[in-house]
C-alpha cells in the first residue's frame, strides 16, 4: 500500500481509461492521436497526468490503442 500511495495509484488516485479500436491501424493511431492533443490543450496546468503509448495491441483482427488519465 505504501508503494501505491507513493507512485499515486488507485485507491489514493483514480484512473481513467481511453481506448479506440480500428481495423485499419493507421486510422487508429491518427484518431488517438488527436484525442492526446486536444487533452494536451486543455491540460495545461498539468494537473492530470496523460500516459500514452503509440504501441498497440492487435486483437480480434483490430488495433487497440489507450491512453491513461491519472
Amino acid at each position: 500500500m505504501n508503494e501505491r500511495k507513493t507512485f499515486h495509484y488507485p485507491p489514493f488516485c483514480e484512473l481513467l481509461y481511453l481506448e479506440y479500436k480500428d481495423l485499419n491501424k493507421e486510422k487508429a493511431l491518427e484518431f488517438i492521436m488527436q484525442i492526446k492533443n486536444k487533452l494536451d490543450l486543455e491540460n495545461s496546468s498539468k494537473s492530470v497526468e496523460i500516459i500514452f503509448n503509440t504501441n498497440c495491441i492487435k486483437k480480434f483482427n483490430e488495433f487497440h490503442y489507450k491512453i491513461i488519465l491519472k
